[in-house]
């Protein structure tokens, strides 16, 4: 059944190819300065990305959709933390907004990969 138009099945391959190339941008990224933390998180990002993007890309494919629909939420669960972490603020007057907003974001992202851990282990009868 088209959507919108557009065949579902091209749909899922050409996500599938961006998923590739994201992965791909990851590990490039992260090869070319392992020892760096900011590459070490912004590859982090990317590949949340692409699991994120493979997780729609398997949505789109039409077969175990539920899986892939929880596999898609596992993968974007992780990207708010992996952007926190990507930087480094100095110490400054005002911190404590700061880390008190940081403190929160993390915490929310804790939920969601908590909700992801009880969502996964429900009974689906």
């Amino acid at each position: 059944m088209p959507w919108l138009g557009i065949d579902p099945r091209m749909i899922h391959l050409s996500l599938c190819l961006v998923a590739a190339a994201i992965a791909a941008l990851a590990l490039f990224v992260w090869r070319a300065r392992p020892d760096s933390k900011v590459n070490r998180w912004f590859a982090a990002f990317t590949f949340s990305t692409a699991g994120w993007v493979l997780g729609v890309a398997g949505f789109f494919g039409g077969t175990h959709v539920d899986a892939w629909g929880r596999f898609t939420f596992a993968s974007a669960s992780w990207l708010p933390s992996s952007v926190r972490m990507q930087y480094e603020w100095p110490d400054s007057s005002g911190s404590a907004a700061r880390d008190c907003a940081i403190n929160a974001l993390l915490a929310a992202t804790a939920g969601a990969r908590k909700s992801v851990v009880a969502i996964s282990s429900a009974d689906m009868n």
